[in-house]
């Protein structure tokens, strides 16, 4: 009897143990991920709440498997915990378009892309991130984005269709230079 209690108890305590050590990695390791990455492109922005235009995918720049080539990226790491963000952005012409919120945990909270929104391309959209629960004001033209999380990074891609042509790649890069200010 006492080889099957100190069984029992064996098998519990390295069940509890599992259980625990898979709680806690999946709890721990995405915000050390996160972190490491909203940190990287804060360096890079020089701040929280600057866009930093990542360019073109390349094998020299980019660390993401499967990653396509003909897409510029635009990067946010941004910071709402004091005062909303809003990002004004002018949606190209027949190319492809998205915009995604990633929290401080890796969480994808918020995706859309050119086919979603009520303005077609070539117009105008406003984006106003903010905590949940935070009262803002937005204009007719306006998309709301309430984050779960306050810090986390914001991610914008444009489908290129000639990542040969540097006249595109600005003008691509113009539509958005300058757009990520924070409220007052």
């Amino acid at each position: 009897m006492p080889d099957a209690i100190n069984s029992m108890v064996w098998i519990l305590t390295t069940l509890a143990i599992a259980v625990i050590f898979d709680r806690a990695v999946l709890w721990f390791i995405p915000r050390i991920v996160s972190a490491r990455a909203i940190a990287a492109i804060r360096r890079r922005a020089g701040g929280v709440n600057r866009l930093v235009f990542h360019g073109l995918n390349t094998p020299m720049n980019c660390r993401t498997p499967l990653s396509t080539a003909d897409a510029l990226m635009t990067l946010c790491p941004y910071d709402v915990s004091v005062t909303p963000l809003r990002l004004g952005v002018t949606i190209p012409d027949d190319t492809y378009w998205s915009i995604c919120c990633y929290g401080s945990n890796a969480d994808n909270i918020f995706a859309m892309n050119d086919r979603q929104l009520p303005q077609r391309t070539g117009s105008n959209v406003f984006f106003a991130l903010h905590t949940e629960g935070f009262p803002v004001e937005k204009s007719d033209n306006e998309i709301s984005i309430p984050l779960k999380s306050a810090c986390g990074i914001l991610l914008i891609r444009t489908g290129v269709p000639d990542p040969h042509d540097q006249q595109t790649l600005a003008k691509l890069e113009s539509n958005q230079r300058l757009a990520c200010v924070a409220s007052q």
